[in-house]
């Protein structure tokens, strides 16, 4: 018989909560698998507390202890002390054992969290003891657009007939950002192609972070499918990903190439839309 799945995906408000994984529970062990891997028992005088910290997916990895006389082994979750999640782990032995004993195979319960901390707990409705693991997988962040706080020009592109704002920087006007970090930035760059140019192309520019200076370098083609207001051949949009630290930074982006003008576009994460004042 197959391994049973119940998957269950929900958004949560956010709670403040203190960290850490595995609060509270009745033992510990593992199963037999190659990986010996660790479960926590529990049951309905202990039930098995964690704490959740967004944003992040989280798997409940729910078994049970077997029995010849049940069915099923009714089980909740909870988050923040509001049920979740009612889990009915059928009594179908796995080939695995915890700590000597015969156990259920495992019922799979996938919760998505935001930003925040959380706590919840897995117990079972019953007099039975059982076991699960809990496995964090970070949430792919949504990336939103961040303009600049300064800049010599923004220039209107369209791709595919829509517009997207550009920011250009000469070397005696930087394009700058005032952030707070920590954050990934993503830092999309274009150029425009002189008379004559076409083919490959290599640039680079330079960015400063509290005047420590960095340089990075970009090989690029003309791009088939984004236009200038004007006749200008742009190319293709490039993208670095820089790491800013924690706490309020300054940052210049500006050109050092042949190039004397480079058009910049920035990404941060939407829950980290904060600028520095």
């Amino acid at each position: 018989m197959k391994k049973a799945l119940f998957i269950v995906v929900v958004f949560l408000l956010a709670v403040p909560l203190l960290a850490g994984m595995y609060k509270s529970y009745a033992g510990k062990g593992t199963i037999s698998d190659k990986n010996k891997t660790t479960y926590y028992s529990f049951d309905k005088r202990h039930p098995l507390t964690v704490s959740l910290h967004g944003p992040a997916n989280y798997t409940f990895y729910i078994r049970a202890l077997t029995t010849d006389d049940s069915k099923t082994f009714p089980m909740e979750i909870t988050i923040e002390g509001n049920l979740f999640a009612k889990v009915d782990v059928k009594n179908v032995k796995s080939k695995y054992r915890f700590n000597g004993n015969s156990c259920t195979k495992a019922e799979v319960v996938t919760i998505s969290v935001p930003s925040g901390r959380f706590e919840g707990k897995v117990s079972p409705r019953g007099r039975f003891i059982g076991i699960a693991r809990v496995k964090r997988e970070k949430k792919k962040e949504d990336y939103i657009e961040f303009v600049p706080q300064g800049f010599k020009e923004e220039k209107l592109l369209v791709v595919n007939e829509k517009q997207y704002s550009y920011y250009l920087a000469d070397s005696e006007n930087p394009v700058e950002l005032e952030l707070i970090g920590p954050l990934k930035l993503k830092v999309y760059t274009r150029v425009i192609y002189g008379e004559g140019m076409r083919g490959k192309l290599n640039y680079n520019y330079l960015y400063r972070i509290d005047g420590d200076e960095k340089k990075l370098s970009v090989t690029t083609r003309p791009s088939e499918s984004a236009s200038l207001t004007g006749a200008e051949i742009i190319s293709v949009a490039e993208m670095h990903t820089i790491k800013v630290p924690e706490g309020e930074h300054s940052i210049q982006f500006y050109p050092n190439s042949k190039h004397k003008e480079v058009l910049f576009r920035f990404y941060i994460p939407e829950n980290r839309l904060k600028i520095a004042r």
